[in-house]
């Protein structure tokens, strides 16, 4: 799933949180925000304020010992995959979304 996100907490037809802790997620950064565009791994938390990711590159299989938090303003699209979701076709589609953001101005 790709997800648009919108200022202050992103919703799901007014339903339900887009994000939940445990989901696997590629953020899209607004410019600026951050050194690199795009940031995948698993949700550790969510709040008001943003999203915090467990910070995993897809590609090389590898998770890093550090989390990486994200304000809703500076988020502008995000590839979602829930427990629900094939998490092995998440990590390939990931890798690659990883990728071609990096070509993003």
């Amino acid at each position: 799933m790709v997800v648009t996100c919108t200022y202050p907490t992103p919703e799901l037809n007014g339903v339900g949180q887009v994000l939940r802790p445990g989901d696997r997620v590629a953020l899209v950064l607004r410019v600026g925000s951050a050194p690199s565009r795009c940031h995948t791994g698993e949700v550790a938390d969510v709040d008001e304020h943003g999203v915090r990711v467990t910070v995993r590159h897809w590609a090389v299989e590898e998770t890093r010992a550090f989390d990486f938090f994200a304000p809703w303003s500076s988020i502008t699209a995000a590839l979602v995959a829930s427990d629900d979701d094939d998490w092995e076709a998440f990590s390939e589609a990931a890798a690659t979304f990883q990728e071609r953001c990096r070509d993003l101005p």
